[in-house]
């Protein structure tokens, strides 16, 4: 392999890049300031084009590198030929790819017999515009960067001056125009490409999933799309993360479409309320229609008044679809600030048809556990808002912080 190497770097002065036939010095050194002289010094002659110069074959010898750190001192002098050098500050120091050179003394080495020679393709010298082995490999004219195995694009990174964006796998994959940050890993074929259309969006592989919400994340599968902002699909076949916040572990068929909603896999759940966690396992017809889901609300009361929990702790109620009977179980637990607490549980049936919504029979409760007997919750159905509607009142005086639980199994006809 020999002991010479390649130099590249970029002349300036005052800011301005030379054009011109420059005469260089480079001495080898152990320290960055003082320190040995290792091996001659070499005098080379370069033609500088926008500053940036290619000297090749220094060779400090077969001693130069051992293993210890080297720095480069510089010197130069421009027009070639004129007047003495000046030196350049500060040393440049080597970075472990010239040490490459130590490999062919190194002891185990010597007992290898045979070796495949393979070609590169890399040029090992440095390419356009970068300083091999000093600061970076790649481009520095905003061109893209691809990476090809067997003449076939593995991974393409496009420039762009907010971050970079990273494209595997088929080549037809591909990140829409103006959009930055992303991410495809692999996958993806000439019928079902993947997408990212919205800044920071990820796609680990599979094929024809689309990332089209910004910070949205597709590990893999197949024609999943993850729409909503920060939404994420774990993998499966034609899931819907549609939402802020969305998620949806796998399956088929999934659709998260609520605030926060949350779908493990399975196939054909339809989470459409606020933190919504819904699982099915088919349908009859539609999604949604055939599931069982959990849901929490929240909300704090004062005093006597009569509160109602939402979804969201605001305004977001557990609605009921048109068509659809829910089964339900709900567990209500409270605390006030000065430590009393109590404990409600409630069993029920609730209805829509039509504009109507009621519940079927009477709703069960559980004796409670109270610290104070005055607190009390009641469930019904809110026919304006087309809600199963959870009321809570503490004690006088009380501030009391509600959190209820309501897990159902729902049909739709």
């Amino acid at each position: 392999m020999g002991t010479a190497f390649t130099y590249q770097g970029q002349l300036k002065s005052s800011g301005s890049p030379y054009n011109c036939s420059c005469d260089f010095e480079f001495r080898l050194y152990d320290d960055a300031s003082t320190g040995t002289q290792i091996g001659t010094t070499q005098t080379k002659t370069a033609t500088l084009s926008s500053g940036l110069f290619t000297i090749p074959d220094l060779d400090f010898g077969a001693g130069a590198f051992t293993g210890d750190a080297r720095w480069l001192d510089i010197s130069v002098r421009c027009p070639s030929g004129s007047g003495s050098y000046t030196a350049l500050t500060p040393r440049q120091q080597l970075t472990p790819a010239p040490y490459a050179l130590y490999a062919s003394s190194a002891g185990t080495a010597t007992t290898a017999t045979t070796a495949t020679t393979a070609t590169n393709n890399w040029n090992l010298s440095g390419n356009s515009g970068t300083t091999a082995g000093s600061n970076f490999l790649g481009t520095a004219d905003n061109a893209a960067l691809e990476f090809k195995v067997d003449n076939t694009r593995a991974y393409r990174i496009e420039p762009h001056a907010t971050s970079p964006n990273l494209i595997g796998g088929y080549s037809g994959n591909s990140v829409t125009s103006g959009v930055y940050g992303a991410t495809i890993g692999g996958g993806g074929s000439s019928m079902e490409t993947n997408r990212v259309t919205d800044h920071f969006g990820t796609i680990g592989g599979g094929l024809g999933n689309t990332a089209s919400g910004m910070h949205t994340t597709i590990s893999g599968g197949t024609s999943n799309v993850a729409s909503g902002h920060r939404a994420a699909i774990g993998g499966g076949q034609n899931n819907t993360a549609g939402y802020f916040y969305t998620t949806i572990g796998g399956g088929f068929n999934n659709t998260a479409s609520g605030y926060f909603a949350t779908i493990p896999g399975g196939s054909s759940a339809s989470a459409t309320h606020y933190g919504e966690m819904a699982y099915a396992s088919g349908a009859f017809t539609v999604a949604g229609e055939a599931q069982t889901s959990t849901y929490v609300l929240r909300r704090a009361s004062s005093g006597t008044t009569l509160t109602e929990l939402f979804l969201d702790g605001t305004s977001q109620r557990l609605t009921i679809a048109d068509g659809r009977t829910v089964a339900f179980e709900i567990l209500v637990v409270g605390r006030s600030s000065t430590g009393e607490s109590a404990g409600y549980q409630f069993r029920g049936v609730i209805e829509r048809v039509g504009s109507t919504t009621a519940i079927i029979g009477t709703v069960s409760t559980v004796t409670p556990a109270e610290d104070d007997a005055t607190w009390s919750v009641t469930v019904d159905a809110d026919d304006t808002n087309d809600a199963l509607r959870i009321q809570v009142q503490g004690g006088s005086g009380d501030t009391v912080r509600w959190v209820a639980m309501v897990r159902t199994v729902e049909v739709q006809y």
